[in-house]
């Protein structure tokens, strides 16, 4: 296997990772701006 595939092959792992890894940091990001902003509403 030469270099350049094990680098692309790493580059997609850590793409991959990384979106999984957004996607949930998004969602909770959501959820915490949903509380912040409906604290925020009941005071």
């Amino acid at each position: 296997m030469n270099t350049v595939a094990l680098f692309w092959t790493l580059c997609v792992v850590c793409i991959i990772n990384m979106d999984r890894y957004y996607s949930w940091l998004r969602a909770l990001l959501l959820v915490l701006c949903g509380f912040g902003i409906r604290c925020c509403i009941g005071m």
